[in-house]
């Protein structure tokens, strides 16, 4: 199973979910060494703390929740969430 899972996302993405559960979350995807968790823009640097020095990389959403904002507005959060 670990095989597949390389190559999966896990999703934490709830809007309501709370950082208890969050890390939770972010500890289960990587005992399940998934190729990323898939976090909110707010976890970013709970996700990155959590994942260092594990094979579990760190991805987010853009426009979070709904992805309904123009172009440019999510140009400008990947940049930010890059840095």
């Amino acid at each position: 199973m670990e095989a597949i899972n390389r190559y999966l996302d896990a999703a934490v993405l709830r809007p309501e979910m709370t950082r208890e559960e969050a890390i939770a979350a972010i500890r289960e995807s990587i005992a399940w060494k998934t190729k990323t968790v898939c976090v909110r823009p707010f976890d970013i640097p709970l996700a990155k703390k959590l994942c260092e020095g594990t094979e579990t990389g760190v991805s987010c959403v853009l426009s979070f929740p709904h992805g309904t904002a123009p172009t440019v507005v999510k140009a400008f959060e990947a940049h930010t969430y890059c840095e």
